[in-house]
């Protein structure tokens, strides 16, 4: 059995909201520049509920999601998207399954106008929880 990894996790969020909805999605760094309905996945390192080498072991996976969009509905619809995909879902890789990803209670921001870049861009963002188990 093998250890379950941060990287497989997230990269199961990756595809899950990639392959399944309208909205594009990257695991850390999206397009330069960016596109309209984009959602970026910034994943913290993962928390193994016992020994690291245990194999047998839960590994709790937090991310943030950064939905973007070219308008303000774009950016909230690049959201709702993603929760759709994500909320409640299970999601299985090699070697493991999660148990229903759960929303951080409160975690989810207003949407932001970012001036920074050429063009103007609209952003959600929200946290979320995967537990992984071996499968």
């Amino acid at each position: 059995m093998a250890l379950i990894s941060t990287r497989a996790v997230v990269a199961a969020v990756v595809t899950r909201i990639d392959g399944a909805s309208y909205v594009a999605a990257y695991d850390a760094q999206g397009p330069t520049p960016p596109a309209a309905m984009t959602c970026v996945v910034y994943p913290y390192p993962g928390d193994p509920d016992g020994v690291l080498g245990d194999p047998d072991r839960n590994v709790t996976v937090r991310f943030q999601t950064t939905c973007i969009g070219l308008t303000s509905p774009q950016a909230q619809l690049a959201h709702d998207h993603v929760v759709d995909q994500l909320n409640r879902q299970i999601l299985t890789g090699t070697g493991f399954a999660t148990y229903p990803i759960r929303m951080v209670p409160g975690s989810q921001q207003p949407v932001r106008r970012d001036d920074d870049l050429a063009t103007t861009l609209f952003y959600v963002t929200c946290s979320w929880v995967a537990i992984a188990q071996p499968a």
